[in-house]
């Protein structure tokens, strides 16, 4: 028995287009290719808890988008697209299908499958057929052939951490969740509902931020966030980690100032307003005595 390989829908659909893209006479002959056979000896078979989201035409940055509703909708994604259709396959959440199909950006959802293909018939080329069409036939064995690039997933700094060392400083740690960011942003804020302010932009590896000229007795919230930059130059971002607050304490009391010592009055009782007056005839007494 022939051994079979399985490919998703998704990966055959991409096949499947790259053949019809040929510039070449499509009239087959005797000697024209012979394209890989579907086998009909088993059915379709559903892959549970997959499905596969396409995109409307007009969606610019397909893999972007991808991301994106993967984050916001708990989606274990598996695939992009972007050449023979644009959009994703993932692992979908059960009863997140429907906020999927009302996306004002998707096209139409549908579950994953398992496809068929006699990898034992080779593709014949006719000595008359296009460089073009060669070239697409060389496209069609290597999917079959190569393993699927996934998209590496970009998390998130993760178990951020605020803590206030002095009336106006704060120290903000994190823990690191990639190894290819370009940066990382910390945004700053008095509440923990924001709005929040970018206030540092750091290096790759950046896991500590001491955030000094603080205001004493003050609270303040911080959050980070990594990115990165792709071929094109774009700047793609990480969602927030958590918030963390701290608050600053209020300023250092200056120490009391030190008892001043009596002057000459210093041994008067306070009760005796007559003492002095007292003294003064005493001396004067002396003075007639001498």
């Amino acid at each position: 028995m022939r051994p079979r390989r399985i490919l998703p829908t998704a990966v055959m659909a991409g096949v499947l287009w790259l053949v019809g893209c040929s510039d070449g006479p499509l009239e087959p002959s005797q000697q024209d290719l012979q394209a890989p056979q579907l086998s009909e000896q088993r059915p379709v078979e559903v892959i549970p808890g997959q499905y596969i989201v396409v995109f409307k035409d007009d969606v610019k940055e397909p893999v972007q988008l991808a991301l994106q509703m993967a984050a916001s909708q708990g989606l274990t994604l598996r695939h992009t697209y972007q050449h023979a259709i644009k959009g994703f396959s993932a692992v979908v959440p059960e009863g997140r299908v429907q906020a999927l199909e009302q996306h004002p950006m998707v096209q139409y959802v549908e579950q994953n499958t398992y496809m068929y293909i006699d990898t034992h018939e080779r593709l014949r080329m006719n000595a008359a057929a296009t460089e073009s069409r060669s070239r697409a036939a060389t496209l069609v064995m290597g999917l079959l052939s190569a393993p699927l690039n996934m998209v590496a997933p970009f998390r998130a700094p993760a178990n951020l951490t605020a803590t206030a060392v002095s009336s106006s400083q704060i120290d903000v740690t994190w823990t690191e969740s990639n190894s290819d960011e370009a940066g990382h942003e910390v945004h700053r804020a008095n509440d923990p509902g924001g709005p929040f302010a970018l206030v540092a932009d750091l290096g790759p590896n950046a896991t500590f931020y001491a955030d000094s000229s603080l205001s004493a007795s003050t609270q303040y919230c911080y959050k980070v966030r990594a990115y990165k930059f792709n071929k094109k130059g774009r700047i793609r971002y990480t969602d927030f980690s958590n918030t963390d607050c701290a608050t600053t304490p209020g300023p250092p009391q200056p120490p009391a100032a030190p008892d001043q010592p009596g002057g000459d009055r210093g041994f008067l009782e306070p009760d005796r307003p007559d003492l002095g007056r007292q003294l003064e005839q005493r001396g004067q007494l002396q003075d007639r005595a001498l």
